[in-house]
């Protein structure tokens, strides 16, 4: 039996996660599931699934034989999500202990843990059911901030942020500590800060 159309969930290379309602999806749509994607299956707001590197039927109907017996299709959503890696950017300011602001960028390369990303559920809401880079950006920069300005730029000068050979160093380990729990509760893995 061909297929009305093949749905694509992903067209922009810093879309992260997409949240879609079968009502959104055309009937006999079929999705595929890259090595490097997951697809989470929602059933009237359950997890009852999660699929990967698989083609699929996106919205199958119950069987004919359910149908006689009063079963109905039940209400299905679906969150698709590229693993990864991503690289976010955060804009970093702060003051050193001499008093210059120092305006830093700062990128965190990040995957998603497989298991983990229906933790992305609790960003999706009815007025946005995307979730690109700069969504992960908005939730990790206020503590990426603090923690950058508490424990490297506030505890040293300018010349030595300037000449220090280990900052990149401490950068990632200050990272890989301080934002481990924010990070686990977007189920992110982080793969290197500089």
């Amino acid at each position: 039996m061909a297929r009305d159309k093949t749905f694509e969930w992903r067209n922009q290379p810093h879309l992260i996660a997409s949240y879609h309602l079968d009502k959104a999806i055309p009937k006999k749509s079929e999705v595929t599931v890259g090595p490097n994607e997951v697809c989470i299956v929602l059933e009237n707001g359950r997890i009852v699934g999660a699929a990967t590197q698989t083609r699929m039927e996106v919205n199958p109907k119950v069987g004919s034989l359910k149908r006689i017996f009063g079963k109905r299709n039940p209400r299905r959503a679906f969150l698709f999500a590229h693993t990864g890696p991503h690289d976010v950017l955060m804009s970093v300011k702060g003051r050193t202990q001499d008093g210059h602001v120092v305006n830093s960028l700062v990128v965190v390369r990040v995957e998603l843990e497989r298991e983990e990303v229906a933790r992305l559920l609790h960003l999706i809401t009815p007025k946005r059911t995307t979730i690109a880079t700069a969504d992960l950006t908005n939730q990790l920069i206020h503590e990426a901030e603090t923690l950058v300005n508490q424990q490297i730029t506030s505890h040293m000068t300018l010349e030595a942020l300037r000449s220090d050979a280990m900052l990149a160093d401490d950068l990632e380990a200050t990272i890989a500590s301080g934002l481990r729990a924010p990070m686990a509760a977007l189920g992110l893995r982080l793969r290197g800060a500089y």
